[in-house]
C-alpha cells in the first residue's frame, strides 16, 4: 500500500512539474512538450486510411507529387485552425492532433469512401500516354503526368467548387475533375480542358459515363 501511495505522489509531482515548466515556455515549446509527455505515456497510432480520408475531406484530393501523407495532413489541419509551427515536424504535429484527424477521417472510412493505396501516396505512378500508348479510357491514364497537369489547369481555371451543386472542400465535399464527354466514348478529348468540368464526388459518381451534361454555364 505504501509503495502504491509513493508512486501516485510521484506521478502527481511529475504533472505539477510539467505545468510549471510549460508556464514559462512559448506556444511552440508547449506543443512540443505536450507531445513528448503524451508519447511517454502512450504511443499514438494513426491508420493510413483514416489520414487519407481526412485529407480528402479538407483538401479535396488524397495525394500530391513529392509530398508525404503527414505534410498533406498538416495542410488540412491548418484549414481546421491548427497551423503547424515551423520548428515541429509534420508527423509530430499530425500525431499531436490525432483526435481531430480521427474524428473526421473515421466517418469517411465508415462510409466506405475509396482512399488511395500506399503506392499512389508515396510514389505516384507517372505514365505518358503518348510515349507508352496508354489508352485514355484505362485506369492507367489517371496516373499519367499529362492528365494530372491538365487536371490542375482545369482546377485553376474553374476553382475547387462543384459546378453542378455548388459544394466545396470547406463543406466536406471531395472534388473531382470530370470529362463532360466520357473518355470511354471520346478518348481524343481526354486531355482537352474544354471538355472538363469540376464536380463533387457525389455528382460525378451519379453522372457516370451515361450523361454528357455540361454544368459549367449553370
Amino acid at each position: 500500500m505504501t509503495n502504491i501511495l509513493i508512486k501516485s505522489l510521484k506521478r502527481k509531482q511529475k504533472k505539477l512539474d510539467l505545468v510549471a515548466k510549460m508556464s514559462k515556455l512559448s506556444s511552440d515549446e508547449i506543443a512540443e512538450s505536450f507531445l513528448s509527455a503524451k508519447r511517454n505515456r502512450k504511443q499514438v497510432h494513426l491508420r493510413q486510411k483514416i489520414v487519407c480520408a481526412y485529407i480528402k475531406i479538407r483538401l479535396g484530393y488524397g495525394a500530391k507529387i513529392n509530398e508525404s501523407m503527414f505534410d498533406l495532413a498538416c495542410e488540412a489541419l491548418k484549414l481546421d485552425g491548427y497551423p503547424k509551427p515551423p520548428n515541429i515536424e509534420s508527423r509530430a504535429w499530425a500525431l499531436l492532433h490525432h483526435e481531430v484527424i480521427k474524428g473526421r477521417g473515421s466517418k469517411k472510412v465508415g462510409a466506405n469512401v475509396t482512399t488511395p493505396d500506399k503506392k499512389v501516396f508515396y510514389k505516384p505512378k507517372t505514365v505518358s500516354p503518348s510515349a507508352l500508348n496508354v489508352c485514355p479510357a484505362s485506369k492507367d491514364f489517371l496516373f499519367s503526368y499529362e492528365w494530372r497537369k491538365t487536371r490542375m489547369v482545369a482546377l485553376k481555371k474553374y476553382g475547387a467548387k462543384c459546378q453542378c451543386c455548388g459544394a466545396t472542400p470547406q463543406s466536406g465535399a471531395v472534388m473531382n475533375v470530370d470529362h463532360i464527354k466520357p473518355r470511354l466514348t471520346r478518348p481524343e478529348l481526354a486531355l482537352d480542358v474544354g471538355n472538363l468540368q469540376i464536380l463533387c464526388h457525389e455528382c460525378n459518381h451519379g453522372k457516370g459515363n451515361w450523361d454528357a451534361t455540361d454544368w459549367r454555364d449553370n
